[in-house]
């Protein structure tokens, strides 16, 4: 009878580590990879940054730059990491951006001209030239943010959980009858 009992948790415990691994993609964990960090010993929820790179325990972040200055990669230990997710579509992400952002500036240049005031007495005038340029140039900006904004809600970034390095415990039958019990330590 206990034999019984012992099988069906055996089973339970490996059915369940099994799902568990399936769920965790810790292959996609590669330099220049997107990904999102909760650390909340260092204030950071659900924070974006490139991985510049995986040394030993510790995560080296690439932030976005200040103004096209380069920020020196920030280490992470991987101690204070509760979540890690791997960007699946940053690129499609970043694509549909642009193109939202490029046909929504294109879209209110040309409101922004249609909505310019300013009509010239003659076909040669160019009195209204400044508040045409002007006009244009407000109708493409706020075209573009818009066309951004809609890009990005049309392409939404998909984001896949990685399996961060813990320690495990495993139970197992011996021969003996016996169960073993075995903890993995990760360093």
């Amino acid at each position: 009878m206990n034999g019984r009992r012992i099988g069906f948790l055996i089973g339970a415990v490996a059915a369940a580590a099994t799902s568990a691994a399936r769920s965790q993609d810790t292959t996609a964990l590669a330099a220049g990879a997107h990904i999102r960090i909760t650390a909340p010993s260092l204030g950071w929820d659900g924070k974006t940054a490139d991985l510049a790179g995986v040394h030993g325990d510790t995560l080296l972040l690439r932030r976005a730059p200040i103004l096209f200055f380069p920020r020196s990669p920030t280490p992470v230990p991987l101690g204070a990491v509760t979540a890690l997710e791997v960007s699946r579509n940053h690129f499609a992400h970043v694509a549909a951006e642009f193109l939202g952002g490029m046909a929504g500036a294109f879209a209110g240049v040309r409101v922004g001209v249609g909505l310019n005031t300013c009509r010239p007495a003659s076909g040669l005038d160019f009195s209204c030239l400044g508040s045409g340029i002007a006009t244009g140039l407000l109708g493409g900006a706020v075209g573009e943010w818009l066309g951004v904004l809609i890009g990005a809600a049309i392409v939404p970034e998909r984001w896949a959980l990685v399996g961060l390095p813990r320690p495990r415990v495993s139970v197992a039958p011996l021969p003996s009858g016996r169960l073993a019990v075995g903890l993995s330590l990760p360093f």
